[in-house]
């Protein structure tokens, strides 16, 4: 986990690295990096999409707020984690306004620092097993795609469409890339153009699958055999 520390008081950034460390300690993750940023400011001139799993932002700074620096951050990064600090109680529902995901106060304790990394660790798992992080075209930030929604992918030129029931989502990512990237995830590859979530597949006939929605996706002959293999015995 990667977490961003933004607050102009340098004991608070004493007391929380060492309330991270201990949780991640207990929890025996060595996998995490803590990084402290005195301004609003210097953290926006650092920042980059995807940089950090987590955030804490000082309600109170100079210059630039917690909320006008979320403002920002939100501009270009709609999925990274945001809690707000503060030692102010009247502020808390105007933090929701930036999607955030806590609001704590800086007499925070361990057990509310356990609590909420908890959580969040448990939300990013979820996300992970059921997401697919890409970068949309003509977009500077990256997305989730919800690999549940998502009935196949199909290459265009050297475009990839992920089609759901209701959306289209394009990137420029080899077919095979994305093959890889969600191996043992779900998919399978039918054609050279297509690679089809096998949980919408409602019924496979000779040359093609059915999709739950009525789409018809051709099998070619080349992957006939491993496709025939993979859903052997799928249906009685």
């Amino acid at each position: 986990m990667r977490i961003a520390l933004c607050d102009d008081d340098k004991r608070y950034h004493t007391r929380m690295e060492h309330l991270l460390t201990h949780f991640f300690a207990k929890q025996k993750i060595s996998d995490y990096e803590i990084r402290t940023f005195f301004s609003g400011r210097d953290l926006l001139q650092a920042f980059m999409p995807t940089a950090y799993d987590l955030i804490f932002l000082d309600v109170i700074m100079p210059e630039l707020n917690g909320f006008q620096t979320a403002e920002q951050v939100r501009q270009v990064d709609a999925q990274v984690n945001l809690v707000f600090v503060t030692n102010l109680r009247n502020y808390v529902q105007k933090g929701f306004e930036y999607n955030a995901k806590g609001y704590l106060y800086k007499d925070v304790d361990q057990n509310q620092i356990d609590s909420l990394l908890e959580r969040l660790l448990s939300e990013q798992q979820h996300r992970w097993d059921n997401s697919y992080q890409v970068r949309l075209k003509n977009e500077h930030v990256n997305s989730f795609l919800d690999l549940t929604e998502i009935l196949y992918f199909e290459i265009h030129n050297k475009d990839t469409y992920g089609i759901t029931e209701n959306d289209t989502f394009i990137f420029r990512k080899e077919l095979g890339n994305v093959e890889e990237d969600l191996k043992n995830r779900g998919f399978l590859r039918i054609h050279r153009s297509y690679l089809v979530n096998v949980n919408k597949i409602f019924k496979k006939f000779n040359n093609f699958v059915t999709l739950r929605n009525g789409t018809e996706i051709p099998i070619s002959r080349k992957y006939k055999p491993f496709v025939n293999e993979k859903l052997k015995g799928r249906w009685k």
